[in-house]
């Protein structure tokens, strides 16, 4: 990973005492997921699921440095524009399980891992993400068999 402090002194640029380097900025993701959902419809009240996943991920990121020191590490790490992007395939797994309230509508509670790796020639690491989802889940067909 880069270190934006290490480059200051190679740009001549010393930083101010007490100064914090920060830079603000905007980020757009956009992802697209495919793969099986694996459900166990074994009890009446709840069905639980895991679903493996492979999908896309595109990144848009754009700094927005507001002052000249924040500006020198822009250019330093991202050259002359301050937008980059980056596109990358990515792999996961999440699973939960949907509390049954009615007969075609259900509370559902979800867990997903993901794996990436974004801007490889800017970072040295890949990532893993974890989302929590709670909220309602509308079912067509049967959902417990009898």
């Amino acid at each position: 990973m880069i270190n934006p402090a290490k480059l200051l002194p190679l740009a001549g640029i010393a930083l101010p005492p007490g100064y914090t380097l920060y830079v603000p900025y905007n980020v757009r993701t956009y992802t697209f997921t495919g793969g099986p959902q694996l459900n166990y419809r074994h009890f009446k009240q709840v069905t639980l699921f895991v679903h493996p996943s492979v999908g896309g991920l595109h990144q848009d990121t754009t700094a927005r440095p507001i002052d000249p020191i924040q500006s020198a590490v822009v250019g330093g790490i991202l050259g002359t524009s301050p937008k980059t992007s980056d596109t990358v395939v990515f792999y996961g797994i999440g699973g939960g399980l949907d509390l049954n309230v009615l007969k075609h509508m259900s509370i559902r509670m979800n867990t997903d891992i993901v794996h990436t790796k974004l801007y490889s020639g800017l970072l040295n690491f890949g990532e893993n993400n974890v989302r929590f989802s709670i909220g309602p889940a509308f079912h067509f067909g049967k959902n417990v068999e009898k």
